[in-house]
């Protein structure tokens, strides 16, 4: 099923303020701010995030593709 750009807009901030808890009164939150940094979304609610993109919109993506904050690299580790 095909969205119309701002039903997606309308689903991904539902999911994510339902994900993140965010209230709707949170003057911070918009749909330009980066959800990771901010602390919206921890690593595994943007697990999360891409896991329901996937389902709800019959897409997949790369695991490959992904990039990896510095943050979450052990130190030593080699990012692929």
């Amino acid at each position: 099923m095909r969205y119309p750009k701002s039903e997606v807009a309308e689903i991904l901030e539902r999911f994510v303020r339902a994900e993140g808890r965010v209230l709707d009164e949170d003057p911070d939150f918009n749909r330009d701010v980066d959800l990771f940094t901010s602390g919206y979304l921890d690593s595994l609610g943007t697990m999360h995030l891409i896991s329901y993109i996937e389902r709800e919109f019959t897409v997949s993506s790369a695991t490959n593709c992904w990039p990896i904050p510095r943050s979450a690299q052990s130190p030593g580790s080699v990012p692929s």
